[in-house]
C-alpha cells in the first residue's frame, strides 16, 4: 500500500493550497507560479454560480473544443509576452519559432541539446518535464494520490473490458498484471508553463494500439484538485493508454491524462511502423495542464530514492525531461 488514508489526506487531499516543490537540479525548495488562480477559485470554490458554470459549460467537451479553436487563432504577441512573464517561462530554452498561434507556442520544442536523454540502458529516463510523485510498491487495492485524488491503476487504464485484444492477449500484459503488488508508478504533473511533449523513456516496442478512455474533462489545476471533494477529477478526464515492452525494464504502461481545455492528446508515434528509441517523441498535449503516469514492475526497476523520499514528505519534485528516474538495480543512498 502507498500509505494510510491519513497520509493521503495530509499530503495530497488537503484543501490547503500548497505549491512548494523540490527542484531536483538545485536541491532547493521553490514556489511555483499559479496560472489563473482567481478563475479556478470561482469555478471550484463555494460559489454556486461558479459550480454551475463549471458543470454545464466550462467542464464540457464542447467548451474544450471551442477553447482549443481559440488557441488556433493568429497569435497576439502581447498575450504571449504576458503569459511568459507571468509564468516565468525561459523562452531562450526553446526553438525560436515562428509561432503563428498560441497552440503552436504551447507545444514548442526545446532547442537542440537542451534536454539530452540519459543514455544508460539500465536507467529509465523521464518521459516528461514536470512535477513528480514516485511510488515504489503498489497493489490491486493501492490508491495513487494523483495531485488531489485517490485512484487505482484499474481506474486509470479503464478496466479489462476496454483493453484492445492485442493487449489483452499479450505476454507483456499478463506478466505486468500477474503480480500487482510488485508494481511501481511515477506520476508527472505538467503545468501550463511547461514543455508539453512526452517521449519514450527507454528503447522498446509498443504492444497493440493506444486505447482511449473518454469522459467529461475536468481541470488538473492545483486549486480545482484540492477543492474537488467527489474524487472523480481524473476519472472524468480524457485518458490514452499505451502498453510498451522493453528489454531492460520489461512491460510498462504509459498513461496520458488530458485536462480542462485539453481536448486533444496527440500520439505522434505509429506503433505499427517500427520500434521506438529512447527519447523519441511519443506525442503531445494541446493547451492546458496535463498529467502522465508511468507504471512498471519493481522487479525490473526501482524508483530513484530521492523521488520516493520527497513524495513521503508530501512534496513533488521538479524533474527535467530525459533525466534518470529509475534504474534496474536498487540505488545506493
Amino acid at each position: 500500500m502507498i500509505g494510510p488514508p491519513s497520509w493521503l489526506e495530509k499530503n495530497f487531499l488537503s484543501p490547503k493550497m500548497t505549491l512548494e516543490l523540490i527542484d531536483r537540479k538545485s536541491g532547493e525548495r521553490i514556489l511555483e507560479p499559479v496560472f489563473s488562480e482567481n478563475v479556478m477559485r470561482f469555478l471550484y470554490g463555494p460559489s454556486a454560480l461558479g459550480q454551475l458554470l463549471e458543470r454545464f459549460a466550462v467542464g464540457t467537451r464542447s467548451f474544450g473544443k471551442l477553447y482549443g479553436l481559440l488557441q488556433d487563432l493568429p497569435l497576439d504577441s502581447d498575450k504571449l509576452a504576458h503569459f511568459c512573464e507571468n509564468l516565468q517561462i525561459r523562452t531562450e530554452d526553446f526553438e525560436e519559432g515562428p509561432y503563428d498561434t498560441f497552440n503552436e507556442f504551447f507545444i514548442r520544442r526545446f532547442r537542440a541539446g537542451m534536454r539530452p536523454f540519459d543514455p544508460h540502458l539500465n536507467h529509465l529516463a523521464a518521459p516528461c518535464e514536470g512535477r513528480v510523485l514516485g511510488f515504489d510498491r503498489l497493489s490491486e487495492s493501492s490508491r495513487l494520490p494523483i495531485k488531489g485524488q485517490s485512484l487505482s491503476i484499474f481506474d486509470l487504464y479503464g478496466g479489462d473490458k476496454l483493453l484492445p485484444k492485442e493487449v489483452q492477449d499479450s505476454t507483456a500484459w499478463r506478466s505486468l498484471i500477474q503480480a500487482p503488488e510488485q508494481l511501481s508508478a511515477i506520476v508527472f504533473r505538467l503545468a501550463p508553463r511547461d514543455y508539453h511533449r512526452f517521449h519514450f523513456p527507454c528503447e522498446g516496442t509498443q504492444v497493440g494500439p493506444t486505447w482511449r478512455v473518454s469522459g467529461r474533462l475536468r481541470s488538473v489545476h492545483p486549486y480545482s484538485l484540492r477543492m474537488n471533494a467527489s474524487g472523480d477529477t481524473y476519472l472524468g478526464n480524457e485518458r490514452q493508454i499505451s502498453l510498451l515492452d522493453s528489454e531492460s525494464f520489461g512491460p510498462l504502461l504509459m498513461i496520458e491524462v488530458g485536462a480542462l481545455t485539453v481536448g486533444k492528446i496527440i500520439q505522434s508515434h505509429s506503433p505499427q511502423l517500427r520500434p521506438f528509441k529512447r527519447g523519441e517523441e511519443k506525442g503531445y498535449f494541446l493547451f492546458g495542464g496535463s498529467t502522465a503516469v508511468l507504471v512498471f514492475s519493481r522487479n525490473r526497476a526501482r524508483v530513484d530514492s530521492d523521488l520516493l523520499q520527497h513524495t513521503r514528505q508530501g512534496l513533488e519534485t521538479l524533474v527535467q525531461l530525459g533525466t534518470r528516474i529509475a534504474a534496474t538495480t536498487p540505488l545506493s543512498g
